[in-house]
């Protein structure tokens, strides 16, 4: 039985959205790194260190997917990111430098809640292995968690910074919408 046109297509955007996750994944240690080097209380130092390491080598999963797919490594690294992933990737590690409520906040973008509901795992064909093998291991590190942890530990917090650091939030909630918008995209340009 052959495949139709609209389960390949949900596959070729299944896989895009694995190569942009590859993209993201590659850089995330990136987007702890300067929120591990500030001057914080220690127990938010090593809660980020925890993650720094946890998250090392993330790509490896993204890799071992397209692996699956029939994508070779070489060509998955000779892709390009969007320029949303780059931007979003970009956003996170200002945010860790420089505002790192905002981080904090925005850790739910990347890692979810404690729910049902999980704003990482939009990819239409979960069957694929590296990526359930991934959600498997953040749901075994408490990723879903990460932001309460973290906005525990960094004190009281004023209405205003909180509004700001909402925007912020926002800002990176709206790269992350358009980014699986243009992902989808992949989806009308091979109909």
């Amino acid at each position: 039985m052959q495949p139709s046109a609209t389960a390949k297509i949900v596959d070729r955007t299944s896989i895009e959205a694995v190569i942009q996750q590859y993209f993201v994944d590659e850089r995330f240690v990136e987007t702890i790194a300067p929120a591990a080097a500030r001057n914080v209380s220690t127990e938010l130092k090593m809660l980020f260190r925890r993650y720094f390491v946890e998250e090392l080598n993330h790509e490896q999963y993204d890799i071992e997917t397209c692996s699956d797919e029939g994508i070779e490594t070489e060509a998955l690294k000779a892709c390009t990111p969007l320029a949303l992933t780059d931007a979003f990737c970009d956003l996170y590690v200002l945010l860790a430098s420089e505002d790192l409520l905002s981080y904090v906040l925005s850790v739910v973008i990347t890692e979810g809640l404690p729910s049902d509901w999980n704003p990482e795992r939009p990819v239409p064909n979960t069957s694929l292995r590296g990526v359930e093998k991934h959600a498997a291991f953040n749901a075994a590190q408490y990723h879903h968690y990460l932001s309460r942890w973290l906005a525990k530990s960094s004190g009281f917090i004023t209405p205003k910074r909180y509004a700001v650091a909402l925007t912020f939030f926002l800002l990176l909630l709206e790269l992350n919408h358009r980014l699986w918008r243009d992902i989808d995209k992949v989806k009308s340009s091979h109909a």
